[in-house]
């Protein structure tokens, strides 16, 4: 999604970037990235602002309230 021509991306995640789940992220994280811990939202955020101007972090859990925040205009 970051290379489409998109107002905003939002990411919703609670879950910090580790070990466990940076190898099925695209590109190689450093091990400096791993040992600090980042949130996963940090870390896209980040990493796909690179290509896109507004990806907004958000560092809950999709649930219903962000739900009805992403329909609201």
């Amino acid at each position: 999604m970051a290379k489409t021509p998109v107002n905003e991306i939002h990411l919703y995640d609670g879950d910090t970037f580790s070990n466990h789940n940076a190898f099925r992220s695209p590109g190689a994280a450093s091990l400096e990235e791993l040992k600090a811990r980042p949130l996963k939202v940090t870390y896209f955020r980040d990493a796909y602002s690179k290509m896109h101007r507004r990806v907004i972090a958000h560092q809950d859990y999709l649930d219903d309230a962000s739900v009805q925040e992403l329909r609201s205009p």
